[in-house]
């Protein structure tokens, strides 16, 4: 159903995004096993404004940080007393793309760089990155509810967002009073339609990853994608990318 689609969606695409941070430092295998883990579809009565959690920041980051430790290849720093051991790790891309962090919240940041879903994003406490479906904004959005662009609370009315803002984030008045006019005037939503809302909602224009559009898949072809994905089976899930990428 419609719901299972944009589950398999963003479940393939913490995957695809997990793969291009760090798939040369961990297995494909190890990936696919924690982004599974990492994933949480909350329900509609859990009291939160974001439906979906994504804790794979902290695995990943530590996960990194014990295989360089058992390894003896720490993270190595020059400065002029000398070289001194850190607490930093390397993230090693499918691409061989280094990069250096020193924190989950630096993977958190550039897990959603690199995320390929046009969601409202929001990074929170604990270095859980929190999204909003679709069908969870639309509901909102009747709810009379904005979100705030600096945290994952959505608030009641222009009033609400501005009030919040100025309170919780220290935000100047008039400033804050700009912002929320502007969130409350925009709306921007992007209108809803159950048969095309995965290929107009989830996905940039530009972006390289159409080979996770499956959107226009048969029932069968899907059922296949969401087993594979569940059964950790990386290489079979590889090969369907690969050849609807080309």
């Amino acid at each position: 159903n419609h719901q299972s689609l944009q589950h398999i969606k963003i479940l393939q695409a913490v995957i695809q995004a997990a793969i291009q941070l760090c798939g040369g430092s961990l297995s494909y295998a190890e990936i696919t096993r924690m982004a599974n883990e990492s994933v949480s579809f909350l329900p509609k009565d859990k009291g939160k404004s974001h439906d979906v959690e994504i804790r794979i920041a902290n695995r990943i980051f530590h996960k990194i940080k014990c295989l360089q430790w058992k390894n003896n290849s720490y993270c190595v720093v020059s400065g002029s007393d000398g070289n001194k051991v850190t607490n930093n790790i390397e993230l090693v891309s499918d691409y061989n793309l280094k990069r250096v962090v020193s924190s989950p919240r630096q993977v958190a940041k550039l897990f959603i760089s690199i995320l390929s879903l046009e969601l409202n994003v929001q990074l929170d406490t604990g270095n859980i990155i929190c999204l909003v479906t679709n069908d969870r904004a639309l509901q909102l959005r009747k709810e009379g509810k904005l979100p705030c662009c600096l945290c994952v609370r959505w608030c009641r009315g222009e009033k609400g967002l501005w009030w919040h803002q100025q309170r919780v984030h220290g935000t100047d008045h008039k400033i804050a009073v700009e912002k929320a006019a502007i969130e409350c005037n925009s709306l921007c939503i992007v209108p809803y339609n159950e048969d095309t809302v995965s290929s107009n909602f989830f996905e940039k224009p530009t972006t390289t990853i159409q080979s996770i559009n499956i959107t226009k898949r048969s029932s069968s072809t899907e059922n296949i994608i969401f087993e594979l994905v569940r059964n950790g089976n990386l290489s079979g899930l590889k090969n369907i990318l690969k050849n609807k990428a080309s």
